[in-house]
């Protein structure tokens, strides 16, 4: 296999879909894989306008989530490597060099970013402990975020390693591949650069909150104790999972299910999975964290969820959600 193939899985992104397509206009690929996951809007029509003979469009017959749509266009993958894209996103035209650059390499995974230094590692060198905790929120490594964006994967690493995307968790999918993804490589190389526009569209597929979250919460913290069972030390294990249950709050409050209800749910199994609820490193956990966490030991659940939208408001006024590995569109 040689050079690259994208996959965009997407659903009634329509209005974003050309602009993200044409972005990609500098960037040497040998197909474009659009998984169409059930949309309803002009997205099919807009795709049979395009002249792109690299272009396959796959539709599906309902409407199965991002992780199914990104596993049919995988399978579907016939190049060196795969990268993968948010249908209402682009790249930065100017940037599209750098990865015609590195496909040529043999690399198993090529990460990007504004935050990371120009750096390979090779075998032991490789820094997967201090990874993993990223991934999983714990401790920032510089640069490496949890989405799949901005990355290249080797197709043979991902299908020696048997890597799907998990189709029972409907968030934080990414991480979970991205897990696996480190936990198979020999070799990864980092690129100082940011070459991904992320848009704020909570249409699309990997943005909306319409999962249960208090459901996807027990098995993404239940498939994180397993991963990391006898790696960590239990104040690492209890801060991990304590950072993890509050970003899952932070989701359920975008969303329009019952917070006291999800949230005796999220705690009940907190309390099952946590070593202590006390054992944790409180110099990573933000003072507005610590005051949420606290509501929520006492079970002041109304107040746990008025913290945390208020937190929200504060820092997206501040402009402070921004990823900095991407350009926020």
């Amino acid at each position: 296999m040689s050079g690259l193939s994208i996959v965009i899985p997407t659903y009634n992104c329509g209005e974003y879909i050309e602009t993200c397509i044409n972005s990609l206009a500098r960037l040497e690929y040998d197909e474009l894989i659009i998984v169409d996951d059930g949309s309803t809007d002009q997205t099919e029509e807009i795709i049979d306008s395009l002249s792109n003979k690299k272009l396959v469009y796959i539709k599906t017959d309902g409407n199965f989530g991002v992780s199914a749509a990104r596993n049919i266009g995988l399978e579907r993958v016939r190049s060196k490597y795969v990268m993968f894209m948010d249908a209402d996103d682009s790249l930065v035209l100017h940037q599209s060099r750098l990865i015609n650059g590195v496909v040529n390499k043999d690399f198993d995974l090529v990460v990007f970013g504004n935050e990371i230094q120009n750096e390979e590692f090779f075998g032991d060198e490789i820094p997967k402990d201090e990874i993993y905790l990223s991934l999983a929120g714990y401790k920032q490594y510089p640069g490496f975020i949890t989405a799949v964006f901005s990355k290249l994967y080797r197709v043979d690493m991902l299908r020696m390693g048997h890597i799907t995307f998990n189709e029972s968790v409907k968030k934080a999918e990414d991480a979970i591949f991205n897990l696996e993804v480190v936990q198979s490589i020999d070799s990864v190389k980092f690129v100082q650069a940011g070459l991904y526009k992320y848009r704020n569209n909570t249409n699309s597929i990997t943005k909306s909150v319409s999962y249960n979250v208090s459901k996807n919460y027990i098995v993404t913290s239940t498939w994180f104790a397993e991963f990391f069972s006898n790696q960590l030390s239990s104040e690492q294990h209890n801060s991990l999972q304590l950072n993890w249950m509050l970003r899952e709050i932070y989701c359920l409050t975008l969303s329009n299910q019952n917070p006291a209800d999800s949230l005796r749910e999220i705690m009940s199994h907190y309390r099952k999975i946590v070593v202590s609820r006390y054992m944790v490193n409180w110099r990573n956990i933000r003072n507005k964290h610590r005051v949420i966490y606290v509501c929520l030991l006492m079970r002041l659940y109304p107040a746990a969820v008025f913290f945390e939208k208020y937190k929200r408001e504060k820092e997206l006024n501040s402009g402070s959600y921004a990823v900095e590995a991407f350009e926020v569109l």
